[in-house]
């Protein structure tokens, strides 16, 4: 009887390789059912995000505090407004990490 373990190791490496794959993908799904479930709406305007994020409006008027810095917005039926996808990842980001990310940046109409 010939054993061949190098064989079974490498058929062992593959299948694990194809089953993190499929998990990651199938990880990816949950997480976007999670985040549609949380976040049902397509597009959110500046008073949505501060809702969500728990902070009061005016304390978003600085950009770099907003939804990628400010920008990525879209005008839709007269409001800027951010995509649910934006508006997520933003969700997890704190002040610190918004700063050091966007920088202060003048508010929008102020020269």
């Amino acid at each position: 009887m010939k054993h061949e373990p190098a064989g079974i190791l490498e058929r062992l490496v593959v299948a694990n390789e194809q089953f993190a794959r499929e998990l990651a993908v199938l990880l990816d799904r949950v997480r976007r059912i999670e985040d549609n479930e949380r976040l049902p709406k397509e597009w959110y305007t500046l008073v949505d995000c501060a809702r969500l994020k728990g902070v009061s409006e005016s304390s978003l008027r600085e950009r770099w505090r907003q939804p990628l810095g400010g920008h990525g917005r879209k005008q839709i039926s007269g409001m800027w407004r951010w995509h649910r996808d934006v508006v997520v990842a933003w969700l997890l980001q704190d002040d610190e990490e918004l700063l050091r990310t966007y920088g202060r940046q003048p508010r929008e109409g102020v020269a």
